[in-house]
């Protein structure tokens, strides 16, 4: 499945918000909403691939980068939400 994701705005940016009732979205914030929704589920994808990829390193791999494998959830959250707000 191809998402177009279009170059005027960033591709982190909802202009709005998901909890408005659907029957008082129209038009162009219908579409806004779900390429809000496309971003959210690919940023989810990106860090399940990431989490499971550090998952997979050995103690000892993980302690040369500096983490315990505790850690591994909350850098991901951590290094997700500081791309998405430099963008």
């Amino acid at each position: 499945m191809t998402i177009f994701v279009p170059a005027s705005r960033p591709p982190t940016a909802c202009p709005h918000k998901l909890s408005h009732a659907p029957a008082t979205l129209t038009g162009r914030s219908i579409a806004d909403a779900w390429r809000c929704l496309a971003r959210r589920r690919i940023q989810a994808r990106g860090k399940r691939r990431d989490v499971e990829a550090l998952s997979q390193l050995d103690d000892h791999q993980l302690k040369d980068i500096g983490l315990a494998r505790g850690q591994i959830e909350s850098f991901v959250a951590e290094r997700l939400k500081r791309s998405t707000s430099t963008r």
